[in-house]
């Protein structure tokens, strides 16, 4: 699924099966054959390559997409693990053959680099069990693993601006703030409930926004909090204006309907996911 990609840690990748309970064994071998028997012919690969190059090109047209990147690009530095584009660049997918494609999976698809979640009605011991028959899993890998960096804490301001015309323009803004981990869910709390606030304001009161929000990823003792707009061109410089102070409100009084909403959000967002 393309939209999880946006919220899991970009150092891993996964295969999500949901079937009904009654064809779980049949789902599990399939599955397992994918990924034991991956099949990489120039037709499959051109294939891909096509479907993934046609949606670099749409985000190349996209003001949310440039912004989402000049604003990593910013944020993490243009080296970084963090701000490498999901499918990425124009060109970049030109040279994967089968025989990369093969050297990859051997690596990719090792069963020892497999974390296996198992969510059901069917016995845990039961779906493990067929797992490890139809997927032959062996003993842990011993593949090197390379640890990034941590996120980098914002030192001081930078700002990018794209030229795109159109008739939308689209905002980032945030930072990465070191954090202690007492605070973690009361900071992820405030920024639900902030964020709310400023879709009622921005959004349903001004007319502003056709899309917005803040939103906060944790990633240890670093917080990365930003907040994101879309919006019509003349109202840019405006827009801007707010969403700087919506971040650097410093204080956020929230009555104990606003705090209890945003928890039972968060917990029904995590269950669902």
């Amino acid at each position: 699924p393309y939209d999880d990609y946006y919220t899991m840690d970009p150092r891993f990748s996964f295969v999500r099966l949901d079937c009904v309970d009654v064809y779980w064994k049949e789902a599990l071998r399939l599955t397992g054959l994918m990924l034991g028997d991956a099949r990489f012919g120039p037709e499959a690969i051109d294939r891909a390559r096509d479907e993934i190059g046609q949606r670099v090109r749409q985000d190349a047209g996209s003001s949310s997409a440039a912004a989402r990147t000049a604003f990593n690009r910013a944020l993490y530095g243009p080296d970084s693990l963090w701000s490498r584009p999901v499918f990425g660049r124009e060109g970049s997918l030109d040279g994967i053959d089968t025989r990369q494609l093969q050297s990859f999976a051997l690596d990719y698809l090792d069963p020892g680099q497999l974390v296996i979640s198992v969510v059901g009605n069917i016995d845990r011991e039961a779906v493990l069990d067929q797992v490890g028959a139809v997927m032959k899993l062996g003993a842990a890998s011993d593949h090197i693993r390379v640890e990034p960096s941590p996120l980098p804490v914002t030192e001081k301001a930078d700002r990018t601006d794209v030229e795109m015309g159109g008739r939308q323009s689209s905002l980032r803004m945030g930072r990465i703030i070191e954090i202690e981990p007492g605070d973690r869910w009361p900071l992820e709390v405030a920024v639900m409930v902030a964020s709310d606030r400023m879709q009622q304001d921005l959004r349903e009161t001004r007319g502003w926004a056709y899309s917005l929000g803040i939103g906060i990823r944790v990633k240890g003792d670093r917080a990365e909090i930003s907040a994101r707009m879309g919006t019509r061109p003349e109202l840019a410089d405006q827009a801007e204006s707010a969403l700087r102070e919506w971040l650097e409100m410093g204080r956020l009084d929230a009555s104990e309907d606003e705090i209890a909403a945003a928890v039972n959000s968060n917990i029904g967002r995590a269950r669902m996911r």
